[in-house]
């Protein structure tokens, strides 16, 4: 069902590119017609975790194993030895300000340097070595990211490092689970832990948490 559900979703996202590089066409009835890529395309995996199309049209393809990149004909595949790190999960996908792609993996953060055409870590990468979760854009071109246990990071694609942002919520717990992260157009960031209360916090405003969901659990729709 997993594998299934990911197929679905690599087709609705993937069914602008497609059409644009003839991979969906529409024949003379008005119906569509894809192309299905799987592993014997080329994927590394078929199970499919996220999805990314940059600005310069490539849809990037994170898989359970490795990432790929699929340019409308080949597809090129990145393992764990090319993105140096030790797991080949790949979780989230978003690019930056400078038009970098970062990976978000469960080994932490790797960026993929389009102008050096290779794979990067951050300035201090020992600082976030946890499984990333989620990564979101703000007005400054900041990336806000959550991990499993060590919490929220901000990573700045023109100093290429990576800054701790602690969080407490209303009892000073500190939050170190941020399963999803999103923000909105006053710059204000929702955060939902893992199974647990959906919050929020103004960026600059502080190291404090308000909850957002009156004490029901439940997850942050990403969309």
């Amino acid at each position: 069902m997993k594998t299934a559900i990911a197929i679905i979703s690599a087709a609705i996202l993937l069914f602008p590119f497609l059409s644009a590089t003839g991979a969906a066409t529409v024949s003379q009835d008005g119906a569509y017609r894809f192309t299905h890529i799987n592993s014997s395309s080329g994927l590394s995996y078929n199970s499919i975790k996220c999805l990314l199309q940059d600005s310069r049209g490539f849809i990037w393809i994170g898989t359970y194993k490795g990432l790929d990149r699929y340019d409308g004909t080949r597809i090129k595949n990145y393992g764990k030895e090319a993105l140096g790190v030790q797991s080949e999960y790949i979780n989230a996908l978003i690019e930056d300000c400078s038009g970098n792609i970062l990976v978000a993996t469960d080994d932490g953060l790797v960026i993929y340097d389009y102008h050096k055409d290779c794979f990067r870590r951050p300035v201090n990468p020992d600082l976030l070595n946890d499984r990333i979760y989620a990564m979101c854009e703000d007005s400054d071109g900041h990336i806000w990211i959550g991990s499993r246990s060590q919490g929220v990071f901000v990573y700045s694609p023109q100093s290429c490092t990576l800054a701790e942002y602690p969080l407490c919520d209303e009892t000073g717990t500190a939050l170190t689970n941020a399963y999803r992260m999103s923000i909105d157009g006053n710059d204000r960031i929702y955060l939902a832990s893992y199974c647990e209360n959906l919050f929020y916090f103004e960026k600059g405003g502080g190291d404090s948490l308000s909850c957002d969901c009156s004490g029901r659990r439940g997850f942050l729709r990403e969309g």
